[in-house]
């Protein structure tokens, strides 16, 4: 397999990654009131896993067409 298609591969499972974690995040949203213990940890700790997991996506796609 080559090495740009092992980088699509890798794109295909951040993303699929970052949308299970954007539902959690909308999970917690919907049935949890900041009051709530823990709730806005988790929120922070989820909102920094969606910009690291952008962070990573975007590094890929530009490595990703530099090789197309």
């Amino acid at each position: 397999m080559s090495f740009r298609n092992e980088i699509a591969k890798e794109i295909e499972a951040i993303e699929t990654r970052k949308k299970d974690v954007e539902s959690r995040l909308d999970y917690m949203f919907d049935n949890f009131t900041p009051e709530d213990d823990g709730v806005m940890e988790a929120v922070m700790s989820l909102s920094e896993y969606i910009v690291n997991l952008d962070e990573k996506l975007n590094k890929l796609k530009e490595t990703f067409w530099k090789l197309v």
